[in-house]
C-alpha cells in the first residue's frame, strides 16, 4: 500500500488507505447523530448539495473532516434511495478528484493509479513526448464512453500493449475509474442497519433539493428555447417544448 499524507487522503477520500483510517476509528452509523460529529454531518450534507447544484463538492475543510465526511456522505446518498442523487454525487466527487490530480506531481498520479490496480508508469521512451504509459486493458475500460475522437486508439501512441498519455488525459481516465468505484459503493446491496432519524431527515432534504433542481433546469430550458425562438423567428411563435430531463 502506498504511503499518503493526511492531505492526500482529504483530497482523495475514496482511496483504500482512507477507508482503512476510517475503519480504525470504529464509528458506527448510529454515531453520526452525536453532537460531536455535527460538523462532519454538515460537511457531508454540503458535499451532496453542492454535487446536485453545481457538480462539485464545495471547499475543502479540515483534513479529518474531509476524510470522515466522505463515507458519511455515501451513507446519506444511499439513504435517499434516489439513483439520480447517487449518480450526481459520484460524478461530482470524481470531477473534483480530476481537478486535483492535474495539479499533482506525476509520481503522485502514478501512485494513486495503483490504488485502482492500474499499471500506469512514467514514460521512459524519449521518442514519445508524453508523461505516462498505461496498459491497454485499463485504457480501453475507461475510454469506451468518452466521445471525443482523441480517445480512439487510432489517435493514440500504442506500442507493446501500452497506450501513452499526457497528465491531463491520465487524470481524465482516472476520473472514470473513480466515479465507478464510488457508484459501486453507493449501489452495493448490503444489509444496512436502521438509519438514525437525523440521517433520514437530511436524506429527505436532499431528495427535495434534487427535485427542485430538476424543475429549475426544465424551466431554464424552456426559457432558453423561447428566447431562441424569438431571436430566430422575430416573433414568439410556439415551438414544441423540450422534454423534461
Amino acid at each position: 500500500m502506498e504511503a499518503y499524507t493526511q492531505t492526500d487522503l482529504a483530497k482523495y477520500p475514496f482511496l483504500k488507505e482512507a477507508a482503512e483510517l476510517v475503519k480504525k476509528l470504529d464509528l458506527t452509523i448510529q454515531d453520526l447523530a452525536k453532537p460531536e460529529l455535527r460538523l462532519i454531518l454538515r460537511r457531508s450534507q454540503e458535499r451532496i448539495e453542492k454535487a446536485i447544484r453545481y457538480t462539485n463538492i464545495g471547499q475543502r475543510s479540515d483534513n479529518m473532516v474531509e476524510i470522515l465526511s466522505y463515507p458519511v456522505a455515501v451513507v446519506i446518498a444511499t439513504a435517499t434511495k434516489n439513483s439520480s442523487v447517487k449518480k450526481r454525487y459520484a460524478l461530482a466527487e470524481a470531477k473534483q478528484a480530476y481537478r486535483e490530480l492535474q495539479m499533482e506531481p506525476n509520481e503522485k498520479l502514478e501512485a494513486i493509479a495503483k490504488d485502482f490496480g492500474w499499471n500506469l508508469t512514467l514514460n521512459q521512451e524519449n521518442a514519445i513526448p508524453l508523461d505516462f504509459a498505461l496498459n491497454f486493458s485499463a485504457y480501453l475500460r475507461n475510454s469506451t464512453h468518452l466521445q471525443d475522437a482523441k480517445w480512439k486508439l487510432v489517435n493514440r501512441f500504442l506500442t507493446n500493449g501500452k497506450v501513452y498519455l499526457n497528465k491531463h488525459d491520465a487524470a481524465r481516465l482516472l476520473q472514470e475509474e473513480i466515479q465507478r468505484r464510488i457508484e459501486k459503493r453507493l449501489n452495493t446491496p448490503e444489509q444496512q442497519p436502521a438509519f438514525p432519524a437525523e440521517i433520514l431527515a437530511i436524506a429527505e432534504q436532499i431528495n427535495g433539493l434534487a427535485k427542485e433542481h430538476v424543475c429549475e433546469n426544465h424551466l431554464n430550458q424552456n426559457l432558453v428555447w423561447r428566447l431562441l425562438n424569438v431571436s430566430f423567428s422575430g416573433s414568439p411563435r410556439p415551438l414544441p417544448e423540450p422534454r423534461a430531463s
